[in-house]
Formats: C-alpha cells, structure tokens, sequence
C-alpha cells in the first residue's frame, strides 16, 4: 500500500538491484515524453519554467526526507492560497448579497406597479373602446367630406366662375366659366339617370346664367365677324378667343349658324369686290393683267374667270375651314347632352359625325361666299356662248364648263346658287353646241354641194370633216371624265357623220354607178380618217364607218370585176356556162351556142387584151383618192378573174374532154395568175 517511490526505499531486497534500472526508465521515458511533446525545449518559456521549478529542488538532492519537505511546503502554500482566496471572495460575497437584497425590492416594486397597472386598465377600458367608436366615426366624416367635396367639384360653380358669367365683357375667364357649366350640366344629365330631382334642380339652376352668358357671347361674336372680311387667307393671326368662343356656340346651333352665315356674308362682299377688280384692274402693279382684257378670246377669257374663282375658292375652303374645324376642333371638353339624349356612340363615330357636320357646314358658307359671283360670272360667259358661233370654239366652251363645273361640285353645295349657275351654263353650252350642229347639219343637206372633177369630197363636206377633226382633238384633250363626256359627244358626233353622209349621197346624183361609188369611198374615208382617236365610244363611230367602206369596196370589186372580164370578152362566155350549169348540164354546150370554135375565138380574145391591158381597172379608180382602196380593188378583181378562169377550164376540160379541152384553153389557171401579177 506505500507508494511507488517509498515501496522501492523499503524494500531492501530489491533496492539496489533496481535502482539503476528505475532510473534509467524514468529518465528514458520522461525524455520520450518530452521528445515528443510539441514544446520546444530551447524556447524562452520553457528556459524560464524550468528555472522556476529548480529553485523547489531542495540543495540535499532527491531524498525522501527532501520530498516530504517539498510535500509540506506544497500543502502550505495551498493552504496559503485557499485563504487567500476566502479572503478575496468574501467581498464577492458582500456585494453578491447587497445585489440580491436590491434585486427583491425590484422585484416587490414590479410586483406593485404591476397591480397598478392592472387597476388602471381595468378603469381605462371604457376610454379606450369610446376613443375607437370616435376614430371610426371621425373616418366615416372624412369619408363623406371627401365625397361632398368632390361632388361639389363636379357640380358646383365657384364664385368667381358665376361673377364671370353674370359679368357683361367676354374674356377668358368668362369662356373658361361657360365651359365649366358645360361640364356641370355633362355631369348633371349622368346624375339623371340615378338622381333624377337632384339632377333637375342643378341643370334649373345653371339655366338661366348659361342662357345669359350665351346671349352676351353671341352678342360679342356678331361684333367681331365684320372683321373677317379683311382677311384674304387663313384666320391664324385673328383673336383667339373668338375661335373658343364659336366653340362654345356649337352648342346653340341658331347661334352658330347665324355666326357662320354673317361671316359667309362679309366674305361674299369682300369676294365680289375681289372679282370685279381681277377682271377690271387686275393684280397689284398689272401683274396678273386685267381678265376682260382677252374677252376677244372666249376660249382664255372663260378659263381665266374660272380660274381665278377656282383659286379663291380654295383660299376660303382654308379660311373657313380654319373657323368651322377649330370650333369643332380638339377640345378636351365633350359637348353637353340634351336632356333625354341617349349616349350611344362610340368616340370614333363621335369624331366622324363631328368632322362630317364640320364638313357639311363648311362647304355650305363657302357655296354662300360663292353666291356673290355667280351672276357677274354667268352675265359674262353668257355672252361669250352667244356671240360665237364655231362649233369647235362652241365645244371648246363646253369642255371648259364641264371640266370646273366636275371640279367644283364636290366642294360646293349641290343646292347652293352658284353651282346650279354653272350646271345652267353647262346647259346653255350644251345647248349652244347641238344648236349649231342642227345648224350646220340642215345647211348641209338643204344645199348639197355638186360634185367635183377629181371626185374628191366637197369644199363643205370637207369643212365639215376638218370640223370633225378639230372637236375629236378638242374631246381627246379634255380633262373631263370620259363617261360624262361621251354621254355629250357621241350624240352628236353621229349626227354630224350622218348629216356628211346624206349630204354626200346627195352630191353624187348624176353620176353613174362607178363614179358614185369611187366620190362616196373617198368621203368614207376622209371621215374614217379623220375619225382616228383612242376614245372606245368614238371608236364605234368610226368603226361604222369602216363597215360601210369595206361594204362599198366589195361592190367596187364587184363592179370593176364585171367591167374588165366585159372588155376583155369572157363575161358573156361565163355567163352562158354558168346558165349552163344552172340546167343541170342537160343541154349540149354547142347548143348553148358555146362551140368548141366559139370558145377558141373568145378565149383568145380574153388572152389577147389580158396580154395588152395595162391595168385591171377602169379610168374612174384612178380618182380613189385613198391608194389602200385602189390596190384592195385591183387584188380583187384579179382574184375573182382568176377565179372564173379556173372555173371555166376545169368546165371546158370536164365537157370536151381534157385534150380538146386544153386545145381550147390553152394556158392553165396558173398561168393565168401569173399573167394578173398575183
């Protein structure tokens, strides 16, 4: 039971023999133990412990007797430091008791204030429930005050827009204030719908200063139109205020209307005044001329006038249309509704309708502005249509007419004075126009030109022709549609075409059958000439001639056919085979009096003058004046003498059998062909 370091003292036997042992182990293994620590044995704090730990080691060595010394000295100084340290803790443990002592009084004045606190919300309860019954109370105010307040923003004028609108002078604040009833009675017929008598009694109460205030406006507007009339282009330099006033005046349309025809009427004095100084003086400095000054030149004088009426009726499209599209124009404030009215429409077909009743308006004050120069205009082209009396300078006149009378229809009204003048002018023209082919016509057929020595057409039927000519150029250069210009035209073009027809039928009495075809062909043609034109309609015309031509041209063939195969002596030989064919072939041909000599002697006839003829036709078809028809004639008499020669040979071969027959016609029909130059 001793220790391990006095078991070995106290026991003898072992002693000595184990002391060297013992010390070398413990030796070893302390060195081990140190080896492999991670202290290093030559660091500072190692040096300074272990200098601390030598001065325990007691100077007489290792004995038992120095341990137990060193056990002592150990205890001591434990004891020592476990005094020391009671020493030191007691104060710990004063002020440990002190705070404990501190920390129950907290605890017993929590405890108090706790029951006081507990009291008092037991007797504030009551408070606080009333305070949440005001709070919400005090919401449900703010709520209602919000709801008045915007309610008396849509429905409630302010007293300076009601002193505005009872004030006598039209200025800014008295059109802001019109336009602020304006959106109250907006809001008023709304409110109809859920709160009728509310509703009536606002619109009641804005009645009467709305009426007033629209009275004074009106009344102000009037004062402001005579200045219109100084303007010649747009309104953008003229009062702003006049614009939003007529604005405002929409909705009164007696109002508007009456604004808008007194502005038309000033504009119409100033136009007439305008007027007569272009076609009197003329443009400032004499630049543009006098228009009366080519009154000599229907043609320029009519153009001119309506040009100029033209050009000013563009400039009060752009002044009038700057009054009616800026009182309909962007406004941020939607017109008020009657009472009744159902809002139905969209906001496009809003805007649609408005620019359509803009566009409506505008162009009846302008076909009102229009009307002052519709008399002065009308006096003058009157006399210009009744002192002329050339049916191409006649249609001229008319094209002219048709072609403003097109351009200013859409931009006028149909019913207004001034367009139904220029649509009677259009008439009187038309009238004129047919008048004069009526006339010309009768003249025509009444006293038929005797024909000329080259059969050429006469000096009337020509003139009549160049007439054609002209007015086909005159139609072509038109700027009218070409459906409403035929519709005029074509009538009449057919009518001059018969009238020169008839008349040239009536010019040919007294010549004979070749000569009155060749003096007809050559008026066909000069009218086939003078009747080339892109027009579709003008084309039928001349396509009808062309018809007769080709018509007359084949009686032509047909007549120079017969008159050369007279002279030439085959034409009573094919007369009696065809006679011959037409019996059925009964008859012996020598009985028809066609003997193989008979036939000998007029086929060589027939080869004899076809050798010496210079020409297949006849003198008279040396006046065609068209060189077209001569060749056409001569193919086709060439063509039908061929024709009857190959008939022949093949019946003179099939009666005497082939070699008499080829003894009688001794050249084939080839032959013949090439001897006709085809």
């Amino acid at each position: 039971g001793l220790p391990r370091h006095l078991a070995y003292h106290h026991c003898p036997h072992r002693l000595h023999s184990s002391r060297g042992e013992m010390t070398t182990q413990s030796l070893q293994l302390k060195v081990n133990r140190l080896l492999s620590s991670n202290v290093s044995i030559a660091s500072t704090g190692m040096i300074t412990c272990l200098k601390g730990i030598s001065e325990f080691i007691p100077e007489g060595g290792n004995d038992l007797k120095a341990r137990r010394r060193l056990q002592h000295q150990l205890e001591a100084k434990d004891l020592e430091h476990c005094k020391d340290l009671l020493n030191r803790f007691s104060k710990v443990s004063a002020v440990l008791e002190s705070a404990s002592r501190a920390l129950d009084e907290l605890s017993d004045i929590v405890d108090q204030t706790a029951m006081k606190v507990e009291d008092a919300g037991k007797g504030s309860g009551s408070l606080v429930e009333r305070a949440s019954k005001l709070e919400a109370e005090k919401s449900a105010i703010l709520g209602k005050s919000r709801v008045v307040h915007q309610l008396l923003e849509q429905f409630q004028l302010q007293p300076h827009h009601s002193q505005a609108l009872e004030g006598a002078q039209v200025n800014e604040h008295m059109l802001t204030a019109m336009e602020r009833v304006n959106s109250i009675r907006s809001n008023c017929h709304v409110l109809l719908e859920s709160y009728q008598r509310v509703g009536i009694e606002m619109v009641d109460k804005l009645a009467k200063k709305q009426e007033k205030a629209y009275r004074t406006l009106f009344h102000w507007a009037q004062s402001q139109v005579p200045k219109f009339a100084e303007y010649s282009s747009s309104g953008a330099n003229m009062n702003p205020l006049f614009f939003r006033g007529l604005r405002l005046l929409r909705e009164r349309p007696a109002y508007f209307s009456h604004c808008l025809d007194m502005i038309a009427d000033a504009r119409r004095v100033a136009m007439i005044k305008r007027f007569i100084g272009a076609l009197c003086r003329g443009g400032p400095n004499g630049q543009p001329r006098p228009i009366e000054i080519h009154a000599g030149d229907p043609v320029r004088y009519i153009s001119d006038m309506f040009a100029w009426v033209h050009q000013a009726l563009a400039m009060e499209r752009e002044f009038l249309g700057g009054v009616v599209m800026e009182s309909t124009g962007d406004s941020r404030q939607m017109p008020a509704k009657r009472e009744g009215e159902e809002i139905k429409s969209s906001p496009v077909e809003e805007k649609n309708e408005k620019k359509a009743m803009g566009e409506a308006q505008l162009i009846g004050a302008v076909s009102r502005v229009l009307e002052g120069v519709a008399r002065p205009l009308s006096v003058r082209v009157e006399q210009s249509l009744v002192f002329q009396p050339s049916i191409t300078l006649s249609y001229n006149l008319l094209c002219i007419l048709e072609f403003y009378y097109g351009t200013l229809r859409p931009l006028v009204d149909p019913a207004g004075s001034f367009l139904k003048a220029v649509k009677e002018l259009v008439s009187k023209a038309n009238s004129t126009f047919g008048k004069l082919i009526d006339s010309q016509a009768k003249q025509l057929g009444n006293a038929a030109a005797p024909y000329t020595h080259d059969l050429s057409p006469p000096q009337s039927i020509q003139s009549m022709i160049d007439q054609i000519s002209n007015l086909l150029k005159i139609h072509e250069a038109s700027l009218v549609p070409s459906a409403e210009k035929n519709h005029i035209f074509v009538p009449k073009l057919q009518k001059i075409v018969k009238a020169v027809k008839e008349s040239a039928i009536a010019s040919s009495e007294g010549l004979d059958g070749t000569n009155k075809t060749v003096f007809y062909l050559n008026v066909l043609c000069a009218l086939e000439m003078a009747l080339q034109t892109a027009e579709t309609q003008v084309r039928s015309v001349k396509n009808a001639i062309s018809t007769e031509v080709k018509s007359k041209l084949g009686d032509l063939v047909k007549s120079q056919s017969d008159e050369f195969l007279s002279r030439a002596g085959l034409l009573p030989i094919l007369r009696t085979v065809n006679k011959w064919k037409q019996d059925g072939k009964s008859k012996n041909m020598e009985s028809m009096g066609l003997s193989e000599t008979a036939l000998k002697r007029g086929i060589g006839e027939f080869y004899t003058y076809l050798v010496g003829a210079s020409t297949l036709l006849t003198p008279e078809m040396d006046r065609v004046g068209d060189p077209w028809i001569r060749v056409t004639t001569r193919e086709g008499v060439g063509l039908i003498t061929s024709e009857s020669y190959k008939s022949l040979y093949q019946t003179v071969l099939d009666a005497f059998g082939k070699e008499k027959g080829r003894s009688i016609m001794k050249h084939d029909p080839d032959q013949i062909k090439s001897l006709l130059d085809l």
